[in-house]
């Protein structure tokens, strides 16, 4: 199944690249995505890739960092945007990070840590936490602290409607938290910053120019952005 795969992929690649010698540019991409871009701005991003190469149409399918990154092993998915994991990433495939964002406390109006505005962790040892699933790569970030996990989520999404909900607390990015703002949720910073850092993800065996296309796009995008 692996090697039926494999010959199909390669078939597809070669379809793209004689579309692209053609000075046509089309063709598909498969994309994986985890929620959670906001630090590279990526429906913007991804906009303007469309806008640029119009004839090129796009699948995107939505999972944790680690099922990501199977799926590419696997030739699901040509390209994948992920929170680069502390692990180390397979050498068939190559990573470049694109951004950063840094994690922030979210507490229910009601708890009792609402009134503050940072937080240590070791404040944190006896907190009910809403927790990410093992195969985000976040799930790992919070290195040298153990919450005392009473669910786990499958999105970040879900965990802060949880917290809204007054069920526990959670880590949650900075970014995100302004796209889903709640007057029954309050921010509290970290002392001990945690950073997410987010990039591209594909393998180094692909001779697809349209992955390459995506991944060089998705590079110039982030690098002028961080120059604004």
């Amino acid at each position: 199944m692996h090697r039926a795969r494999h010959i199909l992929q390669l078939n597809e690649e070669l379809l793209n690249q004689m579309n692209a010698y053609a000075k046509l540019m089309k063709g598909s991409l498969r994309l994986g995505l985890i929620n959670g871009l906001q630090c590279i701005n990526f429906g913007a991003m991804l906009a303007a890739f469309v806008q640029k190469y119009p004839d090129i149409s796009l699948s995107i399918r939505n999972f944790g960092s680690y099922q990501l990154l199977d799926m590419l092993l696997e030739r699901q998915i040509d390209a994948a945007f992920i929170n680069q994991p502390l692990r180390n990433i397979s050498s068939s495939l190559n990573f470049q990070e694109l951004g950063e964002d840094h994690f922030v406390l979210a507490v229910p109006i009601t708890h009792h840590l609402a009134g503050r505005k940072s937080v240590s962790l070791k404040e944190l040892a006896g907190e009910r936490f809403i927790f990410h699933q093992p195969w985000h790569a976040t799930s790992e970030i919070i290195a040298g602290f153990e919450p005392n996990i009473i669910c786990r989520a499958g999105e970040p999404q879900t965990g802060f409607y949880l917290v809204q909900g007054g069920m526990g607390i959670t880590f949650f990015p900075s970014l995100e938290f302004k796209t889903l703002p709640s007057k029954k949720v309050c921010i509290l910073e970290l002392n001990e910053p945690i950073t997410k850092k987010v990039g591209v993800a594909w393998r180094n065996d692909t001779n697809s120019p349209l992955i390459r296309a995506i991944t060089d796009f998705a590079m110039k995008w982030c690098s002028n952005r961080q120059k604004q």
